[in-house]
């Protein structure tokens, strides 16, 4: 028998061992050997590996296995081989993905990132690096992110992926996260004044075992009021086959409340033998469990979204800056405009109750029902027609940004003030500048619909020197005489905006809609169904891929 492998031979499935290869060396580069190079022209995103295996037994992976346990690194002439040779080779893409389950943590990383460094200098590649980052050594980590970033910054994001912050939590799951005493003086430790583009991220998962609401708004307020991320990606709790949570024992200890639905993007109609059918990837998903109710389960999703639109990539800074200033929640702040603001702006409302159908439309309570659904041939030309289906957290993000940018800033200024009227603080010039501050960000910021018109704006407050400070000031600290602002995208701006154009959004859109996007009228979306939720994805992946501190509308200038 041959190891790893299950087939069917005479009608009788035969598993081979486990048995794994631990010299790296043993398994040649498809990209050296040229297999790949047809991939290149086509746009898609090479993906490399330097090291196999996990050090780590958190039990909701499936790399937890002993098996995986030790890490296997390849050799440094083979990385640096096939990088050079991908760089050499690329032609439209511009990202890379590292399969690394820890990349950074190791020194050999930093190595492999001096590498990365030199190709982007001498190629311009890559524009962007998706990987897990290194769960301990996070001076390491910011090492290998500040080498490859250089002076260009937000190449690759500054990781620490926490999946919870509360100790029942992480005691269940077998997991230990670095200790905040550790990690903040590294997280604070740039000037954070402007001239750093250096993202900050982290990971959560919801739903885990004894997770619950209030442990879940807490895990928030950690890495957003105290470890201040700029990127906090909430991810929904599968149950992974070969995982130690997928097995009954776990399900049961700790009430699982387990949906089925589909795997995003993997669903088609397909010749098998003589037939052609219609297969979906199923996965998992929890969306409860003994400690959180459906219901709860389902605010915390909500709250994922307007994370992802108020917290992501400082994006509202402006306002955010003041809170932690003022030594107030910017989660509780969010948890007001949740509960007492929503409702008053029918835009963001329809982009809620959008994102919270669209979440519920795909969840059975069964295997079999699934499988029935999606066996059915209509059931495939709906997903790819967008009506089922999509991530819907990057669809109904990028929704919002596009269709009621203007809400979303007149409801953060109202449940701002309300806010503050609330923790006893606002008096008129806090006042005056929460307004200020709220029209300065919403000029200052990419908007697909009309980012080629210029924008100006009257300010009594100095917000240039207030975004050099991260907008961590009180309002006297910036006053000023009324001056005259014009906002202006920098050359570089200018080239990072047309490549995410081009790789996310162009290719689904006629030339004459291309010619549109940015002009003042409303995005282009006059395209055919067939290619309706591609281009929702693009612009689902335009903000959740791009650097916005990048696409940035600064002030070029000023007249008093």
């Amino acid at each position: 028998m041959l190891p790893n492998l299950l087939y069917l031979a005479d009608g009788e499935l035969i598993e081979g061992p486990d048995a794994r290869i631990d010299d790296l060396a043993q398994i040649p580069s498809p990209y050296l050997a040229g297999y790949l190079d047809k991939f290149f022209a086509a746009g898609l995103r090479p993906l490399i590996e330097t090291t196999r295996g996990c050090p780590y037994a958190c039990t909701f992976c499936n790399d937890s296995h002993a098996t995986r346990n030790k890490v296997k690194r390849r050799s440094r002439q083979a990385i640096d081989e096939e990088l050079a040779y991908i760089a050499s080779h690329m032609t439209t893409a511009a990202d890379l993905m590292i399969a690394d389950l820890n990349f950074g943590m190791y020194q050999e990383d930093v190595d492999t990132a001096r590498t990365i460094r030199g190709l982007i200098d001498q190629h311009g590649w890559p524009k962007t690096i998706t990987t897990a980052p290194g769960k301990s050594h996070p001076e390491r980590v910011l090492e290998t992110v500040r080498i490859i970033n250089g002076d260009s910054g937000g190449v690759l994001k500054f990781a620490v992926s926490m999946q919870s912050t509360a100790p029942e939590v992480l005691s269940a799951i077998q997991r230990k996260n670095l200790p905040m005493d550790k990690l903040l003086p590294l997280l604070h430790a740039d000037s954070r004044d402007g001239s750093d583009n250096t993202e900050y991220f982290t990971e959560l998962i919801l739903g885990l075992p004894r997770d619950s609401k209030q442990a879940h708004f807490d895990s928030l307020r950690d890495c957003i009021d105290r470890m201040r991320m700029n990127i906090v990606n909430v991810h929904q709790l599968t149950l992974l086959q070969g995982s130690p949570m997928a097995l009954p024992g776990q399900r049961e200890q700790y009430g699982l409340d387990v949906r089925h639905r589909v795997f995003v993007g993997c669903i088609g109609t397909y010749q098998v033998g003589a037939q052609r059918r219609s297969i979906a990837e199923i996965e998992e998903v929890v969306v409860g469990n003994n400690t959180m109710s459906f219901d709860g389960w389902l605010d915390c999703r909500v709250m994922s979204l307007l994370t992802k639109i108020y917290i992501d990539r400082d994006y509202f800074i402006e306002i955010f800056g003041l809170v932690r200033r003022l030594d107030l929640s910017c989660l509780d702040l969010l948890a007001h405009l949740q509960a007492g603001f929503v409702a008053d702006y029918p835009g963001l409302r329809q982009a809620i109750d959008g994102f919270l159908d669209r979440t519920c439309e795909k969840l059975f309570d069964s295997h079999d029902e699934i499988v029935a659904f999606t066996s059915d041939p209509e059931t495939v030309q709906r997903f790819a027609r967008g009506e089922l289906g999509g991530n819907e957290l990057l669809l109904y993000r990028a929704q919002a940004y596009i269709r009621c940018m203007d809400e979303l800033h007149s409801a953060l200024q109202a449940a701002t003030l309300s806010y503050l009227q609330q923790q006893g603080v606002l008096d008129a010039e806090l006042r005056l500048y929460v307004k200020q501050a709220v029209e300065y960000s919403r000029k200052r910021k990419f908007d697909l619909n009309s980012f080629r018109q210029p924008v100006s704006g009257r300010f009594s407050f100095d917000f240039i020197a207030a975004g050099r400070r991260s907008f961590d000031v009180l309002p006297g600290e910036v006053r000023c005489a009324p001056v005259e602002l014009r906002f202006e995208f920098s050359d570089a701006a200018d080239e990072e905006i047309g490549y995410a154009l081009q790789q996310w959004i162009y290719p689904h859109l006629a030339p004459d809609d291309r010619a549109a996007i940015g002009s003042g009228q409303p995005a282009a979306m006059s395209v055919s169904d067939e290619r309706r939720a591609r281009l929702e994805f693009g612009l689902g992946k335009l903000f959740h891929m791009t650097n916005l501190r990048l696409i940035d509308r600064p002030p070029r200038s000023a007249v008093a």
